[in-house]
């Protein structure tokens, strides 16, 4: 069976969650072995599998929470929050979906610089938020992201 990048990426996340969800409700229960669990080891080795079958950024990336606003090509509007990062693009919340294809102005904060860089929208997960692709960033904004993700 062939599946498309896009549900690739759906897939990645929603095994990705499931696992988080999983690992919480496994420590919750009471049946955790602080040291030697074999649960636990399970799952993260299942994460690994599943991350790298499915990793195809081609770019180092870190988790993040940091507000962001934004402006659509249409010219509307929003403010949410970059859940993930790296240097090529990052991860907006949206319980809107946003269309592929879409141009978005994105203005966060890396620590105390303020970057602003044209996105566009590769994939959109209905009530969870959206994929983008950085089209457009300045060199020094550019530069402060790798130094931010830690790349040579």
């Amino acid at each position: 069976m062939t599946i498309s990048k896009n549900q690739a990426v759906r897939l990645k996340f929603i095994t990705e969650s499931m696992a988080r969800m999983l690992n919480a409700s496994h420590r919750a229960s009471g049946h955790h072995r602080e040291n030697d669990c074999t649960v636990c080891t399970a799952i993260e080795r299942s994460q690994g599998v599943i991350s790298d079958l499915f990793e195809r950024r081609g770019a180092p990336r870190r988790a993040l929470v940091t507000p962001v606003r934004g402006r659509g090509s249409e010219g509307a509007r929003f403010k949410t929050r970059l859940t993930d990062l790296r240097e090529t693009g990052g991860f907006l919340e949206s319980v809107l979906p946003f269309r592929e294809g879409t141009v978005l102005d994105l203005t966060f904060r890396l620590k105390s610089k303020e970057l602003k860089v044209k996105s566009e929208v590769c994939y959109s997960i209905e009530h969870v938020g959206a994929g983008v692709r950085f089209i457009q960033i300045e060199p020094d904004d550019r530069r402060s992201l790798s130094a931010y993700l830690n790349i040579d």
